[in-house]
């Protein structure tokens, strides 16, 4: 039997830093309302670029919804009611092992993504390799997955996603090392989880030894 380890090293970098969300009283495990407001008009536009959120009827606000004084400021109006940006990203765990590898089988390995974000238009995670899943001797390697399955026998290795969010859901992907958009979503989330299974098969001639690979995961919302 052919000992071969795959260590996934997992780095996170969020390009919108925000405060853990609050607790709210208007919530539930799939919804949330952070601010509300008396009226009787408005609500949300859309075109190609842009976006516009607005109310018709709010008392008091007329043209300057922003108060001052020397040591205070006021905002008013359902506008200023502003949650900020946030985004929540949890990996789990930090490395896959895949243990011992036979032609007999196909090895596999899980990694958990959870994103939660208020960003408008969603999100999207990228993987990029540190190089291909090798030994210490870089000629002595196990190629990425070409034909949409890692099959037993052959010696391939890949990725699959699943979840609603995931990209790679149906068939096997290489790891470039390139980005690749692996996760995404157009749309804010509470929790979205995405699963990445990790494939790896070799063939009866493949040398033996440790295989390994760190990888890098990305997450950027979009605001």
């Amino acid at each position: 039997m052919l000992k071969n380890k795959i260590c996934a090293t997992i780095a996170i970098f969020i390009l919108v830093a925000a405060l853990p969300q609050a607790t709210l009283s208007m919530s539930s495990q799939n919804f949330q309302i952070f601010a509300d407001t008396i009226n009787y008009g408005g609500g949300k536009s859309t075109s190609g670029q842009f976006i516009i959120f607005d109310s018709i009827g709010e008392s008091g606000i007329f043209n300057t919804p922003t108060s001052t004084s020397a040591n205070y400021g006021l905002s008013a109006g359902f506008h200023s009611m502003n949650q900020g940006n946030y985004i929540s990203v949890n990996i789990t765990p930090d490395s896959v092992n895949l243990g011992n590898l036979s032609p007999n089988a196909v090895a596999t390995g899980d990694l958990t993504l959870q994103i939660a974000t208020n960003a408008t238009f969603g999100y999207s995670s990228t993987i990029v390799a540190d190089g291909a899943f090798r030994q210490g001797d870089p000629t002595k390697n196990i190629t990425s997955v070409a034909d949409g399955q890692v099959s037993a026998g052959v010696a391939e290795y890949g990725i699959r996603t699943s979840g609603s969010d995931g990209q790679f859901n149906s068939a096997d992907q290489g790891i470039s090392t390139s980005p690749q958009i692996f996760a995404s979503r157009s749309n804010p989330t509470n929790l979205s989880n995405t699963t990445i299974t990790f494939k790896a098969s070799v063939a009866a001639s493949t040398p033996r030894g440790d295989f390994s690979q760190s990888i890098t995961i990305t997450t950027t919302p979009h605001y």
